[in-house]
């Protein structure tokens, strides 16, 4: 096992604490079970030095350095063969089968979404013998079952080309996204836009008028609306208008722990009414607690308390980030130092108190560790079957009822 990864398993194991009989129980059924991480990032490879010093040194504006940081953390995992072999270490230990991964970075403008959405695909195509696209239901348990993995691209944002011409022609993107694969959507990303209000403004009026178009024209096509950055008032009027199911992908329960980026107990009791999934995320912070497994599986099971077990899935939002090979570091800095940056757009965190997770904490949530959250389900006395329908079972049958083969 990868140091870094056996690093995790211990922290984890060590959080947990489980007897042998409960360990060995739970990895079997993990492996049984199939897995979907509802929001997340798979495993991330590192930048080529090289070519970032190359770019540095012809005058690269900042813009194109973070385009090639982010090519590289997306696609060197699949083109570099020493960084491939880590990742597929870090896929096994995780025993995902599917990740419902972002391929749309946060915004609404059309040529910022597609290009993530570019170097995902380009990605899954260099390594077909080891994983595919999942755009149907039926190619994630046949993945699975064919000894590969899969991933599922979401955006987080809605297409928009912004001419404000009609409501028709805001709406036309949707469906070609769509066609190329993206099946989720975020409303909004923390700040607020013409759809409605995100999470991290200071008020909340709710779903626009215009938002609601959004949601019905998902809804016709079949992605899957997703409103884990939007606001309560917002994440309630898209529940209530929403036809078909719906999710909040990567989330907390506000009820448990308060923090902006979680969920109240009348958003999840309406996201189930929907059909839809509260996906409960892997960060320490966003949980309070002991901020690490055992309070993610807290989460878990407050939220299992309140919407049932055909309403909770994993959205953990993290990644396995392969870290430059020893080489690279020996160089030194790939470039320059960086002058001071100003907050991104999408940054917008509202003030209150910081949570600090102890040493170690965070370490027991990463992603190679979703098998121990199938053990600590089996420790806190949950039904296989229950396991299997938070472990994946739930976020297959939403996607059944949304990619359902109709014409978007």
């Amino acid at each position: 096992m990868h140091p870094t990864i056996e690093r995790a398993r211990q922290a984890g194991l060590a959080a947990l604490q489980p007897s042998a009989r409960d360990l060995e129980y739970g990895l079997a059924l993990h492996r049984r079970c199939l897995v979907i991480d509802g929001y997340g990032f798979g495993a991330m490879g590192a930048a080529d030095p090289a070519r970032l010093r190359a770019l540095a040194a012809a005058g690269a504006s900042e813009r194109e350095l973070a385009d090639a940081r982010e090519d590289g953390s997306m696609t060197r995992w699949a083109s570099d063969a020493a960084q491939f072999q880590e990742a597929a270490e870090a896929w096994e230990a995780a025993g995902v089968d599917c990740v419902w991964i972002n391929a749309g970075e946060e915004s609404n403008e059309i040529g910022t979404l597609f290009k993530r959405l570019g170097r995902r695909t380009y990605a899954c195509d260099l390594r077909p013998e080891f994983i595919r696209r999942a755009a149907c239901p039926e190619d994630i348990p046949a993945a699975k079952d064919a000894g590969r993995r899969c991933l599922t691209m979401t955006a987080n944002g809605v297409p928009l080309p912004q001419r404000w011409e009609s409501v028709e022609d805001e709406l036309s993107f949707i469906r070609p996204l769509f066609q190329l694969g993206v099946r989720m959507a975020h409303l909004v990303y923390q700040r607020s836009n013409p759809i409605g209000q995100g999470c991290g403004e200071p008020h909340d009026a709710g779903l626009t008028d215009f938002g609601r178009a959004v949601v019905a024209a998902m809804n016709r096509v079949g992605m899957i609306v997703d409103v884990a950055h939007a606001g309560m008032q917002t994440s309630l009027d898209a529940a209530r208008c929403s036809d078909r199911p719906m999710v909040a992908s990567h989330t907390v329960c506000h009820g448990l722990h308060p923090h902006f980026r979680g969920k109240n107990d009348a958003v999840m009791r309406a996201i189930a009414d929907t059909g839809g999934c509260i996906g409960i995320c892997a960060i320490g912070r966003f949980l309070g607690g002991t901020c690490d497994l055992r309070a993610f599986l807290d989460h878990v099971q407050y939220a299992l308390n309140l919407v049932g077990p055909d309403h909770v899935s994993i959205g953990t939002d993290v990644a396995y980030a392969i870290a430059p090979p020893p080489s690279a570091a020996a160089a030194g800095s790939p470039l320059p130092a960086r002058p001071p940056q100003r907050p991104h757009w999408r940054s917008l965190w509202p003030e209150g108190p910081a949570v600090t997770p102890a040493p170690g904490a965070d370490l027991s949530l990463a992603w190679t560790n979703v098998p121990l959250i199938t053990v600590g389900m089996v420790q806190r006395g949950l039904s296989d079957e229950v396991i299997a329908k938070v472990m994946g079972g739930n976020c297959l049958r939403v996607a059944k009822a949304l990619w359902d083969g109709r014409e978007p």
